[in-house]
């Protein structure tokens, strides 16, 4: 089951996300990496996501997309989380 998350993070930082301008958007809202203080807690916290830093960063991909591809799905998860909710909370 962890190799599976951790292919899938790979996956996901390593690669342009499916829904470009979308993502394009919500950048433009104003990511900017040197603001975002989880980045210090995921790396501290985080094995997983530390490991995969390691493993990705600069070898793969820049830091700059790897952490804004990495927020833009926690972004997406969120929003579909929300819309869960809402439907639960209709019913």
């Amino acid at each position: 089951m962890l190799k599976c998350v951790h292919c899938n993070v790979i996956s996901i930082v390593t690669s342009e996300p499916e829904d470009k301008e979308d993502y394009e958007k919500w950048k433009s809202r104003g990511f900017v990496i040197d603001e975002i203080k989880e980045i210090e807690r995921f790396i501290s916290e985080n094995g997983v996501i530390r490991e995969i830093y390691g493993e990705v960063v600069p070898n793969k991909v820049d830091d700059e997309s790897f952490w804004s591809r990495f927020f833009y799905r926690m972004f997406k998860l969120n929003q579909v989380e929300e819309a869960r909710a809402l439907l639960v909370k209709r019913r």
